[in-house]
């Protein structure tokens, strides 16, 4: 397979994860259908999932810019309709308000616990940071569910819009945050981006 080939399955998959979200709209509106939780498991096993499959082959890509930009554009719709917000919020602040890492660099997690198991050589953006990693698989996991928040919390801090959002929820949230326990309202509140009388 050439790297090109590489390029267009990654669209094929961007392809097939949008028309799932499209879907699924119908149990995913604003003010009812599914919970949080049960928005949370469906989008992990039914977009989440094409992005995970198979991922260890097409991983080379990742280091580009445009794919990593077509992935988080897919990636922002499918964090709105599980947060309920509007379309008009941009991908780092749709991961806070759905409570979920950048989709990106659970690709690269996942592919490094792979390579791990099969004992291959490491080479990732996620651990530049770090001299060596663990071998025992269960510490490995754990440095990198660390690193993968320290990033999250720095892409964050260097976000140059959501300025209002910023200023309410300055850090990444915890995986259980009571408050990100996102509705249609809330979300509003938290964006500034909503059903306002002062934008009509």
């Amino acid at each position: 397979m050439t790297f090109w080939n590489y390029i267009n399955s990654k669209k094929t998959i961007n392809d097939k994860a949008i028309k799932v979200i499209n879907r699924l709209y119908p149990v995913f509106r604003n003010t009812f259908g599914y919970g949080n939780s049960a928005r949370r498991i469906t989008i992990s096993a039914c977009v989440d999932s094409l992005y995970f499959y198979a991922s260890t082959v097409y991983a080379r890509v990742l280091r580009l810019k445009t794919v990593r930009t077509s992935i988080q554009s897919v990636e922002r719709r499918a964090n709105i309709r599980m947060a309920r917000a509007y379309r008009t919020r941009g991908h780092l602040a749709s991961t806070i308000l759905a409570n979920r890492p950048p989709l990106v660099l659970r690709i690269e997690k996942r592919n490094i616990l792979y390579q791990s198991k099969k004992k291959q050589k490491l080479a990732w953006s996620l651990l530049q940071e770090r001299p060596s990693a663990p071998s025992k698989h269960q510490e490995l996991k754990e440095m990198l569910d660390t690193i993968i928040r320290e990033k999250w919390q720095r892409e964050w801090e260097q976000c140059s819009v959501s300025v209002w959002m910023h200023e309410l929820v300055p850090s990444v949230p915890e995986r259980d945050c009571p408050i990100m326990r996102a509705n249609f309202y809330l979300s509003q509140a938290l964006t500034g981006h909503g059903a306002f009388g002062a934008y009509l």
